[in-house]
């Protein structure tokens, strides 16, 4: 049995001591995951009377500032769009709903 100083330098150069990584095994640098924020910017009271959202029945909003839908409570006199994460895709909900024009709440109607 050949010792240890005798074994042929190819396989000296492959032994690691344990717990040393593989240099192969971490990537080095390249740009950091940019975080998004927890919760969207638009949230609190939207400046729609309660009587109109009674009137159509139709209590969906859409945040004028990502595009995320939600149903808001009637809680009063003031409607309060509750805070929520980004919207991180285009809305797909194909619903009746409110939505912001230039200062202007109106009525989007479904499709079909």
């Amino acid at each position: 049995m050949p010792s240890p100083d005798e074994q042929p330098p190819d396989r000296a150069k492959r032994r690691r001591r344990v717990g040393q990584r593989a240099p192969a095994r971490d990537p080095v640098g390249g740009a950091a995951s940019a975080a998004l924020p927890p919760k969207c910017a638009f949230a609190g009271a939207v400046d729609i009377e309660p009587m109109r959202l009674q009137h159509r029945e139709t209590h969906t909003i859409e945040c004028p500032t990502c595009g995320a839908v939600r149903t808001v409570p009637l809680q009063g006199a003031v409607v309060r769009f509750s805070t929520h994460p980004p919207l991180r895709t285009r809305t797909t909900k194909d619903v009746t709903r409110w939505i912001r024009q230039d200062a202007v709440w109106t009525l989007w109607e479904k499709s079909g």
